[in-house]
């Protein structure tokens, strides 16, 4: 597993020449541009074979398992082992030149694009958008997704693609909660403190969360449920800075959709932690007439677990 590994850096000679390519690779010919990409994707594979081998070796296991309860503790046993050895295999990922490849315009596209002394674009090319799709695809290959978090990139498990392998060999309850991860990786709730989905979308999966905490399958589903649990209901309480759940503008009303979305969950959620929650919610809200105060930024402090 990951501590058997030494952290999936790269020699200094691979490194140095990695980064020395992302200095110049807009800067040169179509040629040398294929040349260094395709090295770029022989060095992914080189680094990521063990995370192959790895969920091979849980496959068999899986297969020997399924329809027991075995299968389930085996699957989150090794989905935390395996979360670990991802993120100690990307790092040697995390170089100039793959940071560009994976996201053009990022913090780290930008930086090269100013070595240049090129104007920043609007938008990626269709040479780099053709890149960034071929270097995403041959990292899902290996179950890994990469998104943009804050101008680098971020590495994890592909939920998507475990949950398409090893899915059917589990029980209903973890199937529950690969589907919720699954449904994060494509439709992320949101970043950079903003939401990026509905009110009623993010209702539906904190409810989803809430539900699934009681069960307590092993240490690694409980500690990603209980963190996205309390990640949708701070912003459905409206604190994420960008998406703020009031009005912008003084006197800082509750939007109106976001009261009609707790009220519906007030009425549907009423005998769950999170309905008792948002039910505490409104009666503060209503007291105080909707409007964002010092008490209302109280309770959003005060309230998540």
């Amino acid at each position: 597993m990951a501590g058997q590994r030494h952290g999936g850096r790269m020699k200094p000679r691979v490194l140095e020449c990695l980064v020395i390519s992302a200095t110049f690779f807009w800067a040169s010919p179509a040629r040398a541009q294929r040349d260094s990409v395709a090295e770029a994707r022989r060095m992914i594979d080189r680094e990521l074979a063990p995370l192959d081998t790895s969920r091979l070796n849980i496959l068999r296991q899986l297969s020997a398992e399924r329809g027991t309860p075995r299968a389930d503790s085996s699957f989150w046993a090794w989905y935390g082992g395996y979360r670990g050895l991802v993120d100690s295999l990307t790092r040697g990922l995390q170089t100039e030149f793959v940071d560009v490849l994976v996201d053009p315009l990022g913090a780290t596209g930008q930086a090269v694009l100013r070595r240049l002394h090129k104007p920043m674009p609007s938008a990626e090319s269709p040479r780099q958008v053709a890149v960034m799709d071929s270097v995403r695809a041959l990292l899902r290959a290996h179950d890994v997704h990469a998104t943009d978090a804050e101008g680098e990139v971020d590495y994890t498990p592909s939920d998507v693609a475990i949950r398409a392998e090893m899915g059917s060999s589990l029980g209903a309850l973890s199937r529950r909660v690969l589907a919720l991860l699954a449904l994060e990786e494509r439709t992320p709730m949101g970043g950079d403190a903003a939401i990026a989905i509905s009110w009623s979308e993010l209702a539906d999966r904190l409810a989803t969360a809430d539900d699934l905490r009681p069960h307590r399958l092993l240490p690694a589903a409980d500690t990603l449920i209980q963190g996205y649990y309390r990640s949708y209901l701070v912003a459905y309480l409206g604190a994420w800075d960008n998406t703020p759940g009031f009005d912008f503008n003084p006197p800082h009303e509750l939007l109106p959709a976001l009261r009609a979305s707790y009220e519906r969950y007030v009425r549907t959620h009423s005998t769950t932690e999170s309905g008792r929650i948002v039910q505490s919610y409104v009666e503060l809200l209503r007291a105080h007439d909707w409007k964002r105060t010092p008490e209302i930024d109280d309770f959003i402090r005060r309230a998540p677990p």
